[in-house]
């Protein structure tokens, strides 16, 4: 019996293996994102245990400058907050760019399974046109 060979194969592997790549970069965009938002979380909690200027009783140099450093992490934390907006459009890109390729290693194993089937019905029409000689010698010689 003939052996299925598809003319394609090569496109597949290299399409899997852009599938896995991508894989790879999807998983990096979720690590950072999540390193992100730990890091403005820890921020926040920072910002969050300090004390308010005027609740504290402090003397006014002192006040000065803890609502300095309050300043400060306010506008990293709003650094932050845009580090992970960043990360997070970064991740939506490489998700959407790994069903991109997804969608085209999938056209391509879709034609491979077509074109098997193609293979098939010819192998089959193939044996059954040698049945049917055999069955009309056979019917000659009775």
């Amino acid at each position: 019996m003939k052996r299925f060979r598809f003319a394609l194969d090569g496109l597949v592997r290299v399409r899997e293996q852009e599938v896995r790549d991508q894989q790879i970069r999807v998983a990096n965009a979720a690590r950072a994102l999540e390193k992100a938002r730990r890091i403005r979380d820890e921020r926040q909690a920072l910002l969050d245990r300090t004390v308010e200027p005027d609740s504290a009783r402090l003397d006014a140099a002192e006040k000065a400058a803890l609502e300095e450093d309050r300043a400060a992490l306010r506008r990293q934390l709003r650094k932050d907050t845009q580090l992970v907006e960043l990360h997070a459009e970064q991740l939506r890109a490489e998700q959407e760019e790994l069903e991109r390729l997804n969608q085209r290693k999938e056209a391509v194993l879709d034609l491979r399974e077509r074109r098997y089937l193609e293979f098939v019905q010819a192998v089959l029409r193939e044996e059954q046109k040698e049945h049917d000689e055999i069955a009309s010698r056979l019917g000659k010689a009775a």
